[in-house]
């Protein structure tokens, strides 16, 4: 409202009172204006829904469970029984629609390769001047050839396609029905449908080719095998609470498995000729927990989901519960394995870190594997639990060099206390704790040790060698979180190494080939 002022009381009738005279405002939505009416509107509305009874109540909850979602897209006609359902198969059916001939793909990429080889006239082109112009369809591959027959040939004998499968293969209409679509110029239901649908071998063969082919993936058995982590974690906690030494001997199988035939779990398999990985002398030193708790895993998985979880990725999940159990942090870890089909005891030698390397050796042996410096010392932390026994670290109390018996970075007490648990003719079977103070808890205290020399092997005293690394020990030593959180990136980056998405299996028992 507005009021009229002195000057403009001649326009009007004279009253003794101003003269009022509307107007029109505008309110936006949020203003303080409709506050009021909408807790009035909210109290009504929960008033509403008290007057519901509860057998009202449960018959609405069970008619909306029942009612189906119709999917809008033509020639489709699914029915879904949930918001989320329809969700699912709308990504997985309509987001890599082709807009021309309405053919579906499972990824962009797939959709992007269909459009320029059955649509581009560009590339056809390109194709008759013998530019080589089918990419493989493997998306980690990169190949490129000539023909689709020789990209063909290529899927079947290099990714082991089935032979039937057709990539862009035609769908062909009978005469009579294309006249009938030219006088009508419509679609006849059948026919809409099977524009949009990709054969089944062809669908199932690319998709899978793609899943072995493709990263690995935190949730890669979310639906295959939802339950897998807790199924495994639950046989780890248990082989723990049996002995201790669960941890170690898992933690060290990892990495002993990743750094021959990469991440695989060729490190499992047992050969009767005794010539497998295993076998190798350096690594006649893993303890049997290890193996132990990989197999009694794997038992327990197999129950629930037989043939679908690999053995190797049973041991990246069972090392990340053993740091977990220790104190260590947990961390999401990436699956997707494959098991390995190569397991020689000749491949291990020259292909794992020593207790005697120095620092050159280190490097290049972690660079090998494309793990930076930072990793190599990240990793190294892992001997903050567990044991070695005596002849590992020997050479450093009695014979580091010809005139220098004892290795002098050693801390002298450090190295006595070494001397009278390891004398020159100890038991083989003696063990210490690598971390001299808490070698049943993951902390940092083994980068403490480090810079107070005490640390148990030459290649853990190296890492203070060299002036960046040092730098990367002290912060370490100075910032749990800071260890902790590199550790878990470090170990990520470990368990890609030498990965097998193709050209593996699916072992049902961890110590032998399925053959």
């Amino acid at each position: 409202m507005e009021i009229v002022e002195e000057d403009d009381k001649s326009k009007f009738p004279e009253t003794e009172f101003p003269y009022w005279n509307s107007f029109r405002r505008k309110f936006p939505p949020d203003s303080p204006f409709f506050n009021s009416g909408d807790i009035e509107r909210q109290l009504l509305s929960k008033q509403v829904a008290l007057d519901v009874s509860e057998d009202e109540k449960q018959q609405l909850f069970v008619e909306d469970r029942e009612r189906s979602i119709l999917c809008p897209i033509v020639g489709c006609d699914a029915q879904l029984n949930s918001l989320e359902s329809f969700e699912d198969h709308y990504n997985a059916r309509h987001t890599a629609s082709c807009s021309v001939c309405s053919r579906v793909y499972p990824t962009q990429r797939l959709l992007s390769i269909h459009v320029s080889e059955m649509h581009d006239s560009f590339f056809q082109a390109k194709v008759a001047r013998g530019f080589p112009m089918y990419e493989c369809l493997v998306e980690t591959c990169g190949l490129k050839f000539k023909s689709y027959k020789a990209r063909h040939r290529h899927l079947v004998d290099k990714h082991k396609f089935p032979f039937s499968f057709e990539f862009s293969k035609k769908v062909h209409q009978s005469k009579k029905e294309r006249q009938k679509l030219h006088r009508k110029h419509v679609f006849h239901k059948e026919e809409a449908s099977s524009a949009m649908q990709v054969e089944n071998d062809t669908m199932e063969g690319l998709v899978s080719e793609n899943v072995k082919a493709g990263k690995l993936k935190k949730s890669f058995y979310k639906n295959s095998c939802p339950n897998v982590e807790s199924i495994v974690s639950d046989a780890v906690s248990k082989k723990f609470r049996q002995t201790f030494v669960t941890a170690q001997a898992t933690l060290r199988l990892f990495f002993h498995d990743c750094f021959v035939e990469g991440c695989d779990a060729s490190i499992m398999i047992v050969s009767p000729n005794r010539d497998a990985e295993r076998d190798a002398p350096d690594n006649l030193s893993l303890a049997g927990d290890g193996f132990d708790t990989v197999i009694k895993a794997k038992e327990a998985v197999e129950v629930v989901c037989p043939g679908i979880v690999s053995c190797a990725d049973i041991l990246a999940l069972a090392t990340r519960d053993v740091v977990s159990l220790t104190g260590g942090p947990s961390y999401k870890v990436e699956l997707g394995r494959l098991d390995g089909l190569v397991s020689k005891a000749s491949n291990v030698q020259n292909n794992l870190p020593g207790p005697q390397f120095d620092y050159q050796k280190l490097k290049a042996m972690f660079s090998s594997h494309k793990l930076s410096d930072i990793d190599m010392i990240t990793l190294s932390g892992a001997h903050t639990i567990g044991f070695s026994h005596c002849n590992r670290f020997a050479n450093r109390l009695y014979n580091f060099s010809p005139t220098t018996p004892m290795d002098p970075s050693l801390d002298p007490t450090y190295a006595l206390q070494l001397m009278q648990e390891c004398p020159p003719t100890v038991d083989p079977n003696i063990v210490v704790g690598i971390d001299p103070d808490t070698p049943r808890t993951f902390d940092n205290l083994y980068y403490q040790n480090l810079l107070n020399g005490k640390g148990l092997f030459t290649s853990d005293e190296t890492l203070l060698s060299n002036p960046k690394s040092r730098r990367t020990v002290e912060a370490f030593a100075s910032n749990m979180s800071k260890f902790s959180s590199g550790f878990v990136k470090s170990m990520v980056k470990l368990g890609r190494v030498g990965v097998k998405t193709s050209n593996g299996e699916v072992r049902r028992d961890c110590t032998k080939y399925n053959g």
